[in-house]
């Protein structure tokens, strides 16, 4: 049978840290019995907590911002200053604008965030990015949507 090998497969392929990883210290692996580049794994879950807590905060700052935008219009319908229809048309430019600053504002901090928590391979790197940039837009997407009722 001539199936495909993956390189998962393969046992004589070895993970190799990436590129940007920044070894505390190199120390004698357990299972290879090699010197390799190794960072304190106490630290990084640290990092991680803490990075996942900036996330947080923006997610906040990001559903305030929402907030804001639509205490401004119910004021603005209120009041009469404006017309209803101009000021949904205005939230609606507002919201629009705010989404694409905001998401590529935190496509940035995103990437600091993951490699300040220095990953040893890429996959873990791409995997914790991945979960920040989603965990954002989410909100930064879908904060808008308000109830079809008010």
């Amino acid at each position: 049978a001539g199936g495909s090998t993956s390189n998962d497969d393969r046992p004589d392929l070895q993970e190799v840290p990436r590129p940007k990883f920044q070894a505390q210290t190199r120390r004698l692996s357990p299972v290879t019995n090699t010197n390799e580049a190794w960072f304190d794994p106490r630290i990084r879950t640290r990092r991680i907590v803490l990075s996942w807590f900036v996330v947080l905060l923006c997610c906040g700052l990001q559903l305030a911002l929402l907030f804001g935008v639509f205490q401004v219009e119910a004021l603005a319908i209120r009041d009469k200053s404006v017309s209803p229809v101009l000021a949904i048309a205005w939230v609606a430019c507002g919201l629009s604008a705010a989404a694409a600053i905001d998401s590529r504002l935190f496509k940035h901090v995103a990437r600091y965030l993951t490699s300040y928590e220095n990953h040893t391979y890429q996959p873990d790197h791409e995997a914790h990015l991945v979960a920040k940039r989603f965990a954002f837009e989410a909100v930064n997407q879908f904060g808008p949507v308000r109830d079809a009722v008010s």
